[in-house]
């Protein structure tokens, strides 16, 4: 089972490894926070780590891992204003992930799904509702790598 994880997680990892600057694209908004993403192997573990933050240093960690007992891939986000996110993902099809689960705000819990996928010049991020097998976007944010 260990060896599971272990490449579940590198599956996730090789696909998003590395140092991003992400650009959100919200309708109604003009210019939201650009922010910085590390997705890294967490040490002696088969967990995946990603760290966010934006310039106001709001952000969190999210840990990505793969469940052999359930097959299923888990993302748990935890946000440095108390919300966090308890997301699944059976794994890329078609070179997408998508993730779905509740997001607990300090004010209520929010239903919804976030897909994943590569691009040509990075990766992008599409935030919305699953309805059946059809995705409904509501925002977005592009994703290139970035030096530091």
């Amino acid at each position: 089972m260990l060896v599971l994880a272990a490449v579940a997680a590198n599956a996730f990892l090789s696909a998003f490894g590395g140092m991003w600057a992400c650009t959100p694209h919200i309708p109604g908004v003009v210019t939201a926070p650009a922010t910085h993403w590390s997705i890294t192997a967490a040490p002696r573990s088969s967990w995946v780590t990603v760290h966010w933050e934006t310039r106001a240093h709001d952000g969190g960690t999210a840990f990505v891992g793969y469940l052999a007992a359930e097959q299923q891939w888990i993302y748990d986000d935890f946000h440095t204003d108390g919300s966090f996110a308890a997301n699944t993902s059976s794994g890329p099809e078609n070179g997408t992930w998508t993730w779905e689960g509740p997001y607990t705000t300090p004010q209520r819990v929010l239903h919804g799904a976030v897909q994943w996928r590569r691009t040509k010049t990075g990766f992008r991020q599409g935030f919305g509702r699953q309805l059946g097998a059809s995705f409904r976007e509501t925002a977005s944010a592009t994703c290139v790598p970035e030096k530091r």
